[in-house]
């Protein structure tokens, strides 16, 4: 029978360690956007936000003992490599369309699973609830922007939805303080 094993914030260093990291790297991910028009600023804020942000998410599922959470992130990373990629290269716009359709599916399943089985292991629904809020503002955003004339205040209303699920997401590595997972007897 699978018996629980929770590892505490104030007694494992590592634990810490990885929840630093993580927020580091969130925290070069909003220089990186917001120092867009300086290209190598925001190149460099970047590698180095997906460099901590790999090292924390790697210490996390080797904690964790989950080698599912350390691929769902991999397999996101890729998905977003990937889509860099397409951008690209020079091929019609609607084979474009279709590759970019399919690569946001599988980046949103990857993102889901991930969120899911982060908020599992550390007892908070604060990682899926705001994965499921910027999906869904994400979603309608899409959605209102290509069958609705431009509304200003209806993007910015789902745009500001998006940063909110993000903020959840960043929230809830501001509230890690244990992870759990079972281990058999």
């Amino acid at each position: 029978m699978p018996k629980p094993v929770t590892l505490y914030l104030h007694d494992t260093k590592d634990l810490r360690i990885a929840k630093n990291f993580i927020i580091l790297s969130f925290l070069f991910a909003i220089v990186g956007v917001f120092v867009y028009s300086l290209p190598s600023v925001s190149l460099i804020a970047s590698i180095v936000s997906l460099a901590i942000g790999t090292a924390g998410f790697y210490k996390i599922s080797k904690l964790a003992r989950s080698a599912t959470l350390f691929r769902n992130f991999s397999f996101l990373l890729l998905s977003n490599l990937a889509s860099g990629v397409i951008l690209m290269l020079e091929i019609q716009d609607e084979i474009k369309i279709i590759f970019y359709f399919v690569l946001l599916v599988l980046n949103l399943y990857c993102a889901y699973k991930f969120f899911s089985e982060l908020s599992v292991l550390s007892s908070d629904s604060f990682f899926i609830n705001g994965f499921k809020i910027a999906c869904c503002s994400l979603i309608l955003l899409v959605v209102f922007a290509s069958f609705l004339p431009s509304n200003q205040l209806i993007i910015s209303i789902f745009i500001i939805g998006i940063l909110i699920g993000f903020g959840c997401i960043l929230g809830g590595f501001f509230r890690l303080k244990q992870i759990t997972y079972f281990v058999l007897e």
